[in-house]
């Protein structure tokens, strides 16, 4: 039965050559743009998976001066918003 449909699938595909070709053209960037893009995903949800609490940190943002002599170390407004706090001990 798999060799029938085999068979079956090869002739199709050798009687449309032209469409085979255009559909593997377009398909296989298409795969390798998703699995780019999954790999990119991974990496950012995972950039902070060996700190035990993270999830209660607070994230800060530092503001340069563009002399570069002095610095203000902010918290990001969207972590102030929903009440995280930074003084938790690790």
């Amino acid at each position: 039965m798999l060799t029938g449909i085999l068979t079956a699938t090869f002739h199709t595909l050798s009687r449309h050559k032209l469409d085979t070709l255009i559909n593997l053209i377009g398909f296989a960037p298409g795969i390798a743009v998703f699995l780019t893009i999954m790999l990119v995903v991974r990496y950012e949800e995972s950039y902070d998976s060996y700190i035990i609490h993270a999830s209660g940190l607070l994230p800060i943002d530092e503001l340069l001066s563009p002399a570069g002599l002095t610095s203000l170390a902010i918290p990001r407004p969207r972590a102030v918003k929903s009440g995280k706090s930074g003084n938790r001990a690790l």
